[in-house]
């Protein structure tokens, strides 16, 4: 039987296809290393209230001992009544600051990932239909005032530009700004994205297997970009998906043969839980 005890994986580019759906191959191959007693974790840059549908899919929907890491380790939530069991939270003045230094560069829009809302700037249409293919839903804001989100926790801020190196230019100002307070990342690639320093998706998984009691080695993570990378850098197995970027194949200890369109997780799943 398999070391492993907990497959904790990316979302958009790495378990699901380009539409947002999960394929059914990787459906199943979830629910069969459930069965076999495996912890299926998904670790996400998104607010956990959006992937509920994929929960449900799996089976783990509003059922205890069962867990999604959230706004990129910002959030640890059991998915029994989504009861919230680690927060780190943004510094709401942090967050202006950072939400006002990105809108100062052109064609950029804003997301405010607050604790059960997001909240969007100056999204195009493309924006629009990416999110909502991937079942986020968002209030728009009229203006980019965050005194309109009233008192809500902000998780972290992210914005959207088509330009990468405009998205670079973006990073490097919000940390010229403010050096020891954020961490950034890149992900999806259209965003750059803006957590409280020490927050990442590799610092929540080993707080979850804390909790729990699993051994760091043995946990398989599975990603495709640079927000993923935390994670990768402190699973016992660490895996990134063939369509990743190359910088995150060259630290992973396993590179699959299929990518996110053609069951990249069931391979995962196939070759370490079962064979």
């Amino acid at each position: 039987m398999t070391r492993y005890k907990m497959i904790v994986t990316d979302l958009d580019e790495t378990l699901l296809q380009a539409n947002g759906d999960l394929s059914k191959v990787n459906e199943l191959a979830i629910k069969q290393a459930i069965e076999a007693g495996i912890l299926f974790v998904p670790n996400t840059g998104r607010q956990f209230d959006s992937i509920q549908p994929l929960l449900e899919q799996v089976g783990v929907k509003d059922q205890s001992n069962n867990y999604v890491i959230s706004f990129n380790g910002g959030a640890t939530v059991e998915n029994y009544q989504n009861a919230v069991q680690i927060l780190h939270p943004l510094d709401r003045v942090i967050a202006d600051k950072v939400f006002h230094l990105g809108l100062s560069f052109p064609n950029t829009s804003a997301h405010i990932n607050a604790l059960g809302k997001m909240f969007a700037y100056g999204i195009s249409s493309d924006e629009k239909h990416y999110l909502e293919t991937r079942g986020v839903f968002f209030d728009e804001l009229p203006e980019p005032n965050m005194d309109l989100i009233g008192d809500r926790v902000v998780m972290k801020v992210i914005f959207n530009n088509a330009d990468p190196d405009v998205r670079t230019q973006i990073h490097d100002a919000v940390l010229a700004e403010l050096p020891t307070e954020l961490v950034a990342t890149y992900s999806s690639n259209r965003y750059v994205e803006f957590n409280p320093a020490g927050v990442n998706k590799g610092t929540a998984m080993l707080e979850l297997a804390d909790k729990l009691g699993i051994a760091h080695d043995e946990v398989i993570a599975i990603g495709d970009n640079f927000n993923d990378l935390p994670m990768l850098q402190k699973a016992g197995l660490s895996v990134c998906v063939a369509n990743g970027r190359d910088e995150i194949k060259a630290i992973a200890d396993y590179v699959t043969e299929n990518d996110n369109e053609h069951g990249a997780v069931a391979e995962v799943i196939n070759k370490f839980i079962f064979e």
